[in-house]
């Protein structure tokens, strides 16, 4: 999910001049990357109770938070971009729309602030 996931934001949001799966958890002081930048990972799983009595399904539900650095002025703009590319959107037909679960600023470092968007997808996985 995670190539996809960046596939669809580069291929949809193309005011960021980098999308990838991120390097840190954290934001850092020292950065001397081009901006704006998304950077994704996943950020929880949760599963649902087991809803068959032989064999398993599953609800797994994953949020997946996406960093976006940039300057202040831009970010209205690019978290607008970000949530038209992934609202609604589904890797495949087994996966549920995702959805916005919210955002908030983790920092300011230097002229760039570090957003964090929280996007959810669910998938029912089975086995018998």
């Amino acid at each position: 999910m995670m190539n996809e996931l960046i596939s669809r934001i580069d291929a949809q949001a193309p005011s960021f001049v980098g999308v990838s799966q991120a390097w840190t958890m954290a934001p850092v002081d020292d950065l001397t990357t081009e901006t704006p930048l998304a950077l994704v990972y996943p950020a929880s799983d949760s599963a649902g109770t087991n809803t068959m009595d032989i064999g398993v399904v599953q609800r797994i539900t994953t949020d997946w938070a996406i960093f976006i650095i940039c300057p202040l002025a831009s970010l209205d703009s690019l978290r607008g971009e970000l949530r038209t590319a992934l609202l609604g959107w589904q890797k495949d037909a087994n996966y549920d729309p995702m959805t916005y679960v919210g955002g908030q600023a983790e920092d300011i470092k230097g002229d760039y602030l570090w957003w964090r968007e929280v996007f959810r997808s669910s998938v029912h996985v089975r086995s018998t």
